[in-house]
């Protein structure tokens, strides 16, 4: 791992990864983001809170999750909704499944069907390896949900625009496509680069920053891009702590993780194998999808 990272700070890469503590996380255009305590917010956030309670969500009313295509598994429900669940950087497939199992419940979701999406293989998503196209494929041959929501977090907001694009490119959003007006984003400290014109398509996006007010350097790694505005059209959404999260002040990389998990498993960095799937003693956070 400490090779891992060395590689890509030297790469200037934005997400998913733990530079040292001291690193400032960089942008896509070679700015630095995130620089605490400089400057004032760019833009006013939608307000949330995730002071609720720590108790486990039930498991959802779907089906075992099967393969799908390369890096997609898909679980059948019995709603209306068709919800896409992005992981970020490494995401093993099984953690993004536990994550979707507990989420969906919990925000009061019923699915037609629930997407999970493991993280990139890189940070950037250059590789490309993720075969979103198969689910573009099937939305051109079979009846449309009325309502599409894609979740993604930290670098898997890259595989997701690739998504969105795809849906874009295939005419699926335009006036007369199937999911026109239909689509909701909730970027979760990811990253920016969704194309203007795919963006201004959707119904809404909400770009997503944890900040916990009982630190003096409380917010998310990537909350900066975030109040910027990740995407045309965006607003931020705060998920906000009165209570400590249990991250250590500056820790923004466990504060990552606090738009997916009320209290993350690691005070100093993310654990996403074990902030996506478990939540005994903590709550999944819902607030963006209220």
């Amino acid at each position: 791992m400490p090779s891992a990272i060395l590689l890509f700070l030297a790469a200037g890469a934005l997400l998913g990864c733990a530079p040292p503590a001291d690193a400032p996380a960089i942008a896509d255009d070679g700015g630095s983001l995130d620089a605490q305590g400089t400057g004032e917010d760019s833009a006013t956030p939608t307000d949330g809170s995730s002071d609720a309670g720590d108790d486990a969500a039930a498991e959802p009313l779907i089906g075992p999750f099967t393969p799908f295509s390369n890096g997609i598994t898909v679980a059948e429900g019995s709603g209306d909704r068709d919800v896409f669940v992005y992981g970020g950087y490494t995401a093993k497939l099984p953690s993004v499944e536990s994550w979707a199992k507990a989420l969906l419940p919990a925000a009061g979701l019923r699915p037609r069907r629930v997407y999970a999406i493991q993280g990139p293989q890189d940070v950037s998503y250059a590789a490309k390896e993720i075969q979103n196209s198969s689910i573009v494929a099937r939305y051109l041959r079979e009846p449309a949900p009325t309502t599409v929501t894609v979740i993604a977090h930290s670098s898997g907001s890259y595989v997701a625009h690739e998504f969105l694009s795809q849906l874009d490119g295939a005419g699926l959003l335009d006036g007369l496509g199937a999911l026109a007006g239909k689509v909701d984003f909730r970027n979760l400290d990811g990253g920016t680069g969704l194309p203007t014109t795919t963006a201004k398509k959707l119904r809404s996006i909400l770009c997503v920053y944890a900040e916990d007010a009982t630190l003096p350097q409380g917010r998310s790694a990537n909350a900066q891009t975030m109040l910027n505005g990740c995407a045309a059209g965006a607003s931020p959404f705060r998920v906000g702590y009165s209570k400590p999260t249990g991250c250590n002040d500056g820790a923004r990389w466990c504060l990552h993780d606090a738009v997916v998990t009320t209290r993350p498993h690691n005070p100093a960095n993310f654990d996403l194998a074990r902030d996506y799937a478990e939540f005994e003693g903590r709550a999944v956070v819902t607030d963006y999808l209220r």
